[in-house]
């Protein structure tokens, strides 16, 4: 099967023709009809990705390259476009930084300045030290408040290292105000960085069973999405589109997708 990055992802994947506030309420009716329904016993799950998906991280990055370049360094070429950064010129990588500063990343100097940052920014994004300046979407913690108290049970399911970045990502969400409490909220989160995030995320279906049925899942990142959407075919699963990388992943097939948690 082909392979899509991005983009082409989206035009070769097959969505429900449902605006954002339709499939947000679609999401919350499901809910509420299952608590109501024959298998109310069995707990009705609602799944989360973090980065990207309830979180804006582009606020962590930007506080990054802040910290890099208050370092004593050599000067590198690209310090100047850097002091102009804003949150829109935030993406997934580095290199999508530099192409919305309208920098080559290919170019012998620009891709030196980058392997130069590299390092520094990756040591302090996949940590608690910065996790701090993440900011939910508006209308994020809301939407999920509205799904706990429907009586979902709720689970956090990030890519994030448990070893490095667990206690600031719990400060965060209970900080936000999203749900949390030991009985009905579960916060699952890679042991090692050594698993890769999608095999990861095929490791939940154990869990979900234990808990109860799974009826929706939201996402950023295709491969991910498409992998639940195997594991899970009955369930809705929704494309949160944000910010993600550029892996390709095989088309998904009759997904939903969101752009905000806004029912504006």
């Amino acid at each position: 099967m082909a392979l899509f990055s991005r983009n082409d992802w989206i035009i070769n994947s097959s969505f429900h023709p449902l605006s954002t506030r339709e499939v947000l309420q679609k999401v919350e009716e499901t809910v509420g009809a299952h608590v109501q329904g024959p298998n109310r016993n069995n707990k009705p799950i609602v799944l989360f990705d973090l980065d990207s998906t309830l979180y804006e991280v582009g606020y962590r990055t930007l506080a990054i390259i802040e910290d890099w370049n208050k370092a004593p360094k050599a000067r590198l070429s690209i310090q100047e476009d850097l002091n102009r950064l804003k949150l829109e010129h935030i993406g997934y990588s580095l290199y999508d930084l530099a192409r919305n500063l309208g920098l080559e990343p290919a170019h012998p100097e620009i891709k030196n300045a980058l392997d130069e940052i590299k390092p520094f920014w990756w040591e302090r994004f996949f940590s608690n030290e910065f996790l701090p300046y993440d900011k939910p979407y508006p209308g994020a913690a809301e939407f999920a408040q509205r799904l706990f108290q429907l009586g979902a049970h709720i689970i956090y399911l990030t890519g994030r290292e448990e070893q490095k970045m667990l206690s600031m990502t719990i400060h965060n969400l209970k900080r936000d105000d999203f749900p949390w409490c030991d009985k009905n909220t579960t916060l699952l989160m890679k042991p090692s960085a050594q698993i890769s995030d999608v095999a990861h995320k095929q490791s939940v279906k154990h869990k979900v069973v234990q808990v109860g049925a799974l009826l929706a899942s939201f996402e950023n990142e295709p491969v991910n999405i498409v992998a639940l959407s195997k594991i899970f075919p009955e369930s809705m699963h929704i494309f949160m589109d944000s910010v993600y990388s550029d892996h390709p992943s095989e088309p998904g097939n009759l997904l939903y997708k969101i752009n905000s948690f806004l029912k504006t």
